[in-house]
């Protein structure tokens, strides 16, 4: 089993997503539900985290696609790091 950490950047991109639900939206229940669910969906990481595919031609980060967002993440030996959660939508390349 690894142990899943959490890049700062991922977790400001989570807590954005979620204000934008909440504030934006006007759903506070949506977004209650979109932060326990997208973190359910980063702690299953710590088992089999390489049954997901690669993400794109990078050769050691690979992705899980939630919803309509995207978690990137590395394996490391004893730990997954999870680097960016995104909107699909968004060009990750910027």
């Amino acid at each position: 089993m690894y142990k899943v950490e959490i890049s700062m950047l991922a977790k400001e991109s989570i807590k954005s997503m979620g204000l934008y639900i909440r504030d934006v939206l006007k759903n506070s229940f949506a977004a209650n539900n979109f932060l326990t669910e997208i973190y359910n969906v980063i702690q299953d990481l710590c088992f089999m985290p390489n049954r997901y595919p690669l993400f794109n031609d990078f050769k050691d980060i690979r992705k899980i696609t939630y919803s309509n967002y995207v978690i990137t993440f590395k394996i490391l030996e004893t730990k997954v790091l999870v680097l960016r959660v995104f909107h699909s939508s968004t060009n990750y390349m910027k």
